[in-house]
Formats: C-alpha cells, structure tokens, sequence
C-alpha cells in the first residue's frame, strides 16, 4: 500500500487539473479560445443567427477590461451567399456574438437615404458625412426594422446657415426631425456663431423635442 503526502498529493493534484484544461488544445483556461479556434465557432454562430454561410477573415484580441468587463476578440466576416463584408465582436469562450451584418446588407439605401436627407435640409453646410454600423446581437430581416433599431448612426459635422439663435434652433431641429422620423442614431455637431451644438444619440432613443433645441441654442 502506498501512501502519499500532502505536498506530492497536492501536487498530483494540480499536475491533473493542469492536463484538463490544457490537454485538448482547443481551449485555454476558463474556456478560452485561440484566435483560430473562435473561428468555426462564430462561424456557426453566424450561420444560425442569419441562415447564411459565412467566412471569418480575420480575429484579434480585444482591448480587454476597457471597454468590456470580459476578454473578447474583434474580427471581420463575409457573408458567402451575397459577398457582404461586416465587423463582429465574440466573447473569447464564443458566447456574446455581436456583429453589423445588416447594417452593410443595407449599406446603400441607407446611405442614399441619409444624403438625401441633408442635401434637402435647408440653412445647413455639410462639412462631414459619415454612417457608422454598430454592433448589435439582434436581428431585423428588413431595412424598415433596422433603420428602426437605431444601429445605423450619422456622424455629421455641419454648420448652421441662421441670421439668429432662433432660426438657428429651426433650421437644426428641421435636419434632426427628419433623421429621427426615420429611426437613425445620431453623432451631430452644429456649429452657428462661433459655438457648437452637440447631439448624441444611438440605439432605440426617446425623440429630442423641438423645445429641447431652442433652449440647446439659448432661445
């Protein structure tokens, strides 16, 4: 009969606790995956999540503990069927899959959409036009539902056109009415006489009144 000590029996111990976690490869400790064995897993996710095939083309470490409260990787995917490219972000145990598929599925009507939008908004001078996809978890299944969502956010520096703080207030509330009718997200710098105006908003968001940009403007 053999009998061990504590020490070597402790050390046994954390000898075959240590060949569990690391035995398969596939995972490291508290189940995470290696940049390329997160990629058959989103890519399935993605699969079910979207009824498409797709292919990741790249997975890189996240900027752990800054944004995030836990370990995550960024990538970039295409969708197979339609040769669309996206950005998703995946949770290093492969759960959390967030992505902006539709959002570049839809790129181009909500783009024309947008210009239209300030082309037609009286008073105002673009300087800067930008759409930014957020990621999301969600699914939509058409552009009514995903302008909706809010996911699709303009990014806009412009300059307001007013001879004072009321008109101004006007002409801004008449370009921010019409991209809230339509349900996008908003990053809008509104500078008149030498101040700035800023309004942010992202998401599914509670409409900014009228009254709200009068008193922004000093009305």
């Amino acid at each position: 009969m053999v009998i061990l000590n504590r020490k070597l029996t402790t050390a046994l111990l954390g000898l075959v606790m240590a060949l569990s976690l690391f035995g398969c490869g596939k995972e490291s400790v508290l189940g995470k995956y290696s940049e390329k064995g997160i990629i058959p897993v989103v890519e399935k996710s993605l699969e079910q999540k979207y009824k498409e095939s797709f292919s990741i083309s790249s997975v890189n470490n996240g900027d752990d503990g800054v944004n995030f409260s836990r370990p995550y990787y960024f990538g970039s995917a295409t969708c197979k069927g339609n040769g669309v490219s996206f950005e998703l972000r995946v949770e290093t145990d492969g759960s959390g899959l967030l992505d902006n598929y539709e959002g570049y599925l839809y790129k181009s009507e909500v783009e024309e959409e947008i210009k239209e939008i300030f082309s037609s908004s009286k008073g105002i001078v673009q300087k800067k036009l930008e759409v930014e996809y957020l990621l999301s978890e969600n699914t939509y299944g058409s552009l009514e539902q995903y302008k909706k969502s809010g996911n699709a956010a303009v990014q806009a520096d412009v300059t307001v056109k007013a001879n004072d703080a009321q008109e101004a207030a006007e002409v801004a509330f008449g370009l921010l009415d019409k991209l809230q009718s339509t349900g996008y997200g908003y990053g809008l710098d509104f500078e008149w006489n030498g101040d700035h105006v800023i309004l942010y908003r992202e998401g599914q968001y509670e409409k900014v009144t009228k009254e709200q940009i009068r008193r922004k403007f000093g009305v």
